[in-house]
């Protein structure tokens, strides 16, 4: 029970990195390489700041104004420098890693006796609330004017302009947010294990796109309000997937081999897909 109840909390966690994945590949589409830095950054600069004693709260605010700065970076240099958004993602993916052990001093952090907002018997009620806060949020954001305007531009700029909302401004906004998510996804994820790894956003962006795959299966309507509920019931449904496949010895797997579960996933729910279409 304890493993299941160990996926949720995991899974509520990546389900904030799976929402921020949808508003960049499905609502602009802009394949963001950068959301793997930026785990670790909102680990890091949370961390940090518990250790030298900020508040847990404020910490957390931290991260997540980190993460969002660097969906800038991302967003200046492919709308002002012109470069390719794959490209740019994986530029500043690969510059943050060096800031990352800036942040860090060192290749881990740990937490251990350090008091988090994820502390204490109450942990999986504070991560309910936080991740219904957020989809709440997100939702009346995506469904208001100016988040109609950012969709139609995502599908079509000439849409955008036509309700006042340039490419730019889209682009801008969306990577902001979704890397202000995914950092907060971070923080919260340290803060529940208690440490920062210096490799822990490794294969994060897999994992959030197996999550909203897997969300998208279940939840076929197009409509905003099921596509952000699927992204966090996808998160968690594959959590649970793996935690129970790495605790049945029968199959022989092991923890390593998270990613290859991860792939396979996704290979099935993309073959599915493909033959309904067909």
């Amino acid at each position: 029970m304890e493993v299941v109840i160990g996926a949720v909390k995991l899974g509520l966690i990546y389900s904030l990195v799976s929402l921020g994945i949808f508003l960049t590949l499905r609502v602009i589409d802009f394949p963001d390489m950068s959301v793997n830095s930026s785990f670790t950054l909102g680990a890091a600069l949370s961390g940090v700041a518990l250790v030298n004693g900020v508040n847990p709260i404020v910490a957390t605010i931290v991260a997540c104004i980190g993460g969002s700065l660097v969906g800038g970076m991302t967003a200046w240099l492919h709308v002002a420098r012109g470069i390719q958004n794959l490209l740019s993602g994986i530029i500043v993916m690969i510059g943050l890693y060096s800031i990352n052990l800036r942040v860090l001093d060192k290749p881990n952090l740990p937490l251990l006796h350090i008091s988090t907002i994820l502390s204490g018997q109450y942990s999986m009620w504070i991560l309910a609330f936080i991740i219904i806060a957020v989809c709440c949020a997100i939702t009346y954001f995506l469904l208001s004017d100016i988040g109609l305007a950012i969709r139609a531009s995502g599908q079509n700029s000439r849409f955008g302009e036509a309700y006042g909302v340039g490419r730019n401004f889209t682009i801008y906004s969306m990577l902001a947010l979704s890397n202000g998510l995914v950092a907060l996804a971070g923080s919260l994820f340290s803060q529940l294990e208690g440490f920062v790894d210096i490799g822990m956003g490794n294969g994060i962006l897999i994992i959030g796109l197996a999550s909203v795959i897997i969300g998208e299966r279940l939840f076929i309507s197009g409509g905003v309000v099921t596509a952000v509920i699927g992204a966090v019931v996808g998160s968690v449904i594959y959590r649970l997937i793996i935690a129970l496949s790495l605790m049945s010895s029968d199959l022989g797997m092991r923890t390593s081999d998270i990613y290859l579960a991860t792939s396979l996933i996704i290979v099935v729910m993309m073959i599915g897909k493909r033959k309904e279409r067909q």
